[in-house]
């Protein structure tokens, strides 16, 4: 339905669940309609990790034996892809903190880019109401809003984190048409939907 090159790729077939009654039962016939196309299905139960070990087996294998084929040698040597494995582990260490902000003069927008803010907006369930109210403390906390005074930040302008958008107000007080924010020491903000 999506790209004709993904029918393509080498795939492996997992039939999970295998700990529940209904999937054991019908696991025999799944297993023999697959063969009788030619595929070979793993009978697996990833809660109990039985038949996950031999489930990775084959995947490794069949990438092995995919980068064997193209004889890709940059393939073949795993330090090529620590560099992916430090920057992973670098922006999940990194403290809430460590932010740098930029500001588009001509949009009234300030960018906050910091890896420890952009994983805690990502990992915020924006659907609890104290979620809001957290998240205007952290901003406080780790030295945002400081930071955006201090640099000039005005009435109405937008602020952006990670996928979050807000709008500063000075005020508490202040009214707008999305859901608001406020405390006593916090003076942001309107949330963009």
């Amino acid at each position: 339905m999506f790209s004709p090159e993904i029918a393509e790729k080498p795939y492996v077939v997992a039939y999970n669940k295998m700990d529940l009654p209904d999937a054991y039962e019908k696991w025999e016939s799944f297993r023999k309609h697959l063969q009788s196309r030619g595929i070979v299905p793993f009978c697996i139960s990833a809660i109990n990790r039985q038949g996950t070990r031999e489930l990775i087996t084959a995947a490794y294998e069949l990438i092995r034996q995919q980068v064997e084929d193209k004889k890709e040698d940059s393939w073949r040597d795993p330090v090529h892809f620590s560099h992916v494995a430090e920057m992973v582990k670098k922006q999940r260490t990194t403290p809430i903190n460590e932010f740098e902000i930029s500001h588009d003069s001509s949009s009234n927008t300030w960018h906050i880019e910091g890896a420890g803010l952009q994983r805690f907006v990502q990992m915020t369930n924006w659907r609890y109401m104290d979620s809001d109210r957290r998240f205007q403390h952290v901003l406080e906390a780790c030295g945002v809003n400081k930071s955006l005074v201090k640099r000039g930040v005005k009435e109405g302008d937008t602020v952006i984190i990670g996928e979050m958008e807000m709008v500063w107000h000075n005020s508490p007080n202040s009214s707008g048409p999305n859901r608001k924010i406020s405390t006593d020491s916090v003076k942001w903000a309107d949330w963009k939907q």
